[in-house]
């Protein structure tokens, strides 16, 4: 009986051992994930810093790492890291709030407003599913392509406009290249005409003048 119990106890303390053991690495590795998220969120909002920067001010750089941040949180979400990807977005959402409209007049683009009004709607609830956050991203996916194309559409729409008046432009200058010309040539054949009449002129007074004994 003595045996039966000693043999209990041991197992009961190794499973103690194992299960302790086991809650030390699942601490270890919230723990890794929570400094992870934060490391990241850190980078996000210090590049966003240096994008709004009077003299380093980076539009692109500003739309560029708005989109790292959906695809981030977009990541996380389908590797059923939901918790991450909430404590991820929420760091960022505290920036952009503070900066939204600062960000979106450095940025000045249709694409970096739909990004940012996205990354506000993020779900970061602790009420938050996996299917909010899915729900999420597939929309905001559709909303930020619209955004897009959007800008790709006017970017296109200003350069064919653009283009379209340089070309006025220069062939107005041509012409008005042109007419002088052609007003320079008149200009110099009616010199011509009235230096050859003048001279006419001359001589037939001469002529007149010799003929009357002048």
């Amino acid at each position: 009986m003595k045996k039966v119990f000693l043999f209990a106890c041991v197992a009961f303390a190794l499973a103690s051992c194992g299960n302790k053991a086991a809650s030390n690495e699942e601490v270890k590795e919230d723990t890794v994930a929570v400094a992870t998220d934060s490391d990241e969120a850190a980078e996000v909002t210090t590049a966003l810093e240096d994008a709004l920067k009077e003299e380093t001010k980076d539009p692109a750089k500003i739309e560029a790492t708005l989109t790292k941040v959906k695809d981030e949180y977009a990541k996380l979400v389908e590797e059923g890291k939901v918790e991450e990807a909430k404590k991820y977005a929420l760091k960022i959402q505290e920036f952009i709030s503070n900066n939204s409209e600062s960000l979106k007049s450095a940025a000045n683009n249709a694409t970096v407003v739909s990004l940012i009004d996205g990354i506000k709607n993020l779900p970061t609830s602790a009420e938050a599913t996996a299917q909010d956050a899915v729900a999420a991203v597939k929309a905001d996916a559709k909303t930020v392509g619209d955004a897009a194309k959007n800008t790709a559409e006017a970017a296109a729409t200003n350069a064919a406009n653009n283009a379209k008046s340089a070309a006025e432009t220069k062939v107005n200058a041509e012409k008005a290249k042109a007419e002088a010309k052609v007003n320079d040539a008149a200009n110099k054949a009616a010199d011509k005409v009235n230096d050859a009449a003048n001279k006419a002129n001359t001589a037939i007074g001469n002529a007149a003048n010799k003929l009357l004994g002048k």
